[in-house]
């Protein structure tokens, strides 16, 4: 048996302690740059792995209607916090379903409820726990309509990432107190990396994020997978997509961010990769 961290746990600490109007705002004007030139309004948007939801009442706020996948259950729990920042009829907006992206019976269903698919996919820092990331990416990039774009942010592959696949599935192994030490261990080493590297406050997160919530999701986060920008490319490419922009992460471990498209017309493999 694996062990996996508790993702909806954080996230419910997150939304009772650690979510702010501020934040919320911040929330909001990363979900516009991400989804940039892309049509949200009227559209079908389903994420993938939604968390606490921030991403989910951006969608329904730019009037998509939207659809929530998550495995944990407490994500709901986390969702729920999430939805007291947001206009009451909000939450709603929103169709909750709890199952997993790696689930054939799920991934039916969810193409059910489609018809023709969804018009945005969306799947941000999730492929990669999910255990098998290429199975998980294939079956979103299923779930996308012809003419219709999948967004995804995928850990990138650094010399150190198999170290850290490690540390992350120790700090599983360890009971509470092992975990907390940890975690007090790593956050003075991450603050001090990330300052080096961006030259920047490490307190002050982007996405709405928090820099202690984020220190035990990458210390804890485990399965853990990890590619390289044309790996995820080929990814892409493999299940029938095109590569429109990848925003690179911001320090060498982090999310690169990527937005595909899914042509309207059957292409041959040699076009993708022009």
């Amino acid at each position: 048996m694996i062990e996996a961290f508790d993702f909806g746990s954080n996230w419910k600490d997150y939304s009772s302690h650690a979510l702010t109007r501020f934040r919320v705002a911040s929330a909001r004007e990363a979900f516009g740059v991400l989804t940039s030139g892309i049509e949200i309004k009227s559209r079908s948007f389903l994420d993938v792995g939604f968390g606490q939801g921030l991403t989910a009442f951006c969608a329904a706020d730019a009037g998509a209607a939207v659809y929530c996948l998550d495995v944990n259950p407490r994500c709901a729990e986390a969702l729920e916090l999430t939805s007291q920042y947001f206009l009451p009829e909000a939450k709603e907006k929103l169709n909750l379903i709890s199952g997993s992206i790696l689930s054939t019976n799920d991934v039916r269903q969810l193409r059910e409820k489609s018809g023709t698919g969804y018009d945005v996919v969306h799947s941000w820092g999730v492929l990669h726990h999910t255990g098998n990331m290429a199975k998980a990416f294939a079956n979103c990039a299923s779930l996308v309509k012809p003419g219709g774009h999948l967004i995804v942010a995928i850990y990138n592959r650094h010399w150190s990432s198999p170290l850290w696949k490690r540390i992350k599935h120790l700090y599983c192994r360890l009971p509470r107190t092992g975990q907390k030490t940890m975690i007090g261990i790593f956050v003075p080493v991450i603050y001090l990396a990330k300052l080096l590297v961006t030259r920047r406050n490490p307190l002050e997160k982007e996405r709405g994020m928090d820099f202690l919530v984020d220190i035990v999701d990458w210390v804890g986060g485990y399965p853990y997978e990890y590619a390289t920008v044309d790996e995820v490319r080929d990814l892409g490419t493999k299940n029938g997509l095109q590569m429109l922009r990848v925003s690179p992460a911001a320090v060498p471990t982090g999310c690169n961010e990527f937005v595909f498209t899914k042509p309207t017309e059957p292409r041959l493999q040699s076009e993708f990769n022009e």
